[in-house]
């Protein structure tokens, strides 16, 4: 089964643009949800991925495997979610500029917009609040510049679950990478 994978940074790490509660609330609460969710349906169907990806795979395209897939997209996303921020700051590079600049005109740009649509939505984000479409539109405009993701899975999944630090226990209860 799937674990929780820790945070790659303390939670009070990306204050003030990310409270420590903020954070406690989404990674312990909400994305542990999904791992718990996601083993709980493998167990009831029997099943036993090699990876995170695999179930992802296996269950795109809706019917009875609908909930898997969006349990296992969900923790994935997560995952993504975690790497993707820093307490360091910094900027994107290679592939992540090179869409940003092809789909926005550069970062500047894409914070403008970013920045801009939120305002004009009047939207305050709130635990378990999902983003406007327009941010989620932003989001899909961006990933779909991105080329580079394993064979046979949606696009927009651009890394694999182990470098997200998602781990699976193998049967002997000790942990590989999904």
């Amino acid at each position: 089964m799937f674990t929780l994978p820790d945070l790659p940074y303390a939670y009070d790490a990306l204050e003030p643009t990310m409270s420590a509660k903020t954070l406690h609330f989404h990674h312990d609460k909400h994305h542990a949800t999904y791992v718990e969710t996601l083993n709980t349906l493998l167990r009831e169907a029997g099943q036993t991925p090699g990876s995170l990806e695999d179930v992802i795979r296996q269950n795109a395209g809706g019917g009875p495997g609908a909930k898997l897939f969006n349990n296992a997209a969900q923790a994935w996303n997560h995952a993504f979610f975690w790497k993707a921020m820093t307490p360091d700051g910094g900027k994107p590079s290679g592939d992540l500029d090179a869409a940003i600049r092809a789909s926005f005109g550069g970062l500047a740009q894409l914070r403008e917009i970013f920045v801009n649509h939120a305002r004009r939505a009047g939207h305050r984000h709130q635990p378990g609040d999902d983003a406007p479409a327009g941010l989620r539109s932003l989001g899909a405009r961006l990933l779909s510049g991105l080329s580079e993701r394993p064979e046979g899975l949606p696009r927009g999944l651009v890394r694999r679950p182990a470098e997200l630090g998602l781990r699976r226990l193998s049967a002997g209860g000790g942990e590989r990478a999904g």
